[in-house]
């Protein structure tokens, strides 16, 4: 355990979570909830989106859309070859992904909303604690972190 980093959180809660009103147990809990989104190295093809956009039509047209920005995008058209059925796919949680589908907002009438639905295909929810490295917290850690000067 970094009491270091645990005291700070503690502390400057910078969330806003309002551990100072806790007791040590209460603290622990908000640490190890599953309460923030980060993303996660997750390949998807068309088939995943297709499956998980929730309305097979809207996922339809966002694809044709991709495909139509293709036709003047190289680095798309290239991509777009990794993300057919029969491949791998490519990597919705990497950065460089998140950079490449940001900047088409607005191309060919992709949306902001279809930018952020695909990026939530590579998200998963963790606690505050594994953000911060921490691990599990329990009450005995918020309650040494507390009593540290």
């Amino acid at each position: 355990m970094d009491y270091e980093i645990l005291k700070a959180e503690l502390r400057d809660d910078p969330l806003e979570i309002g551990y100072a009103e806790m007791a040590d147990q209460q603290a622990a809990d908000a640490l190890n909830a599953p309460t923030q989104t980060v993303p996660i190295h997750r390949r998807v093809n068309e088939r995943d989106v297709l499956a998980e956009w929730g309305n097979p039509a809207e996922a339809e047209a966002f694809l044709q859309k991709l495909e139509a920005v293709s036709s003047t995008n190289a680095v798309v058209k290239r991509v777009l070859r990794w993300f057919t059925p029969n491949q791998e796919g490519i990597d919705a949680g990497h950065p460089a992904t998140h950079a490449m589908i940001d900047s088409l907002v607005g191309v060919a009438s992709i949306t902001a909303e279809e930018v952020v639905k695909f990026k939530s295909m590579a998200v998963q929810q963790v606690s505050r604690a594994s953000v911060l490295g921490l691990g599990t917290v329990g009450d005995g850690h918020v309650k040494s972190a507390r009593e540290m000067n």
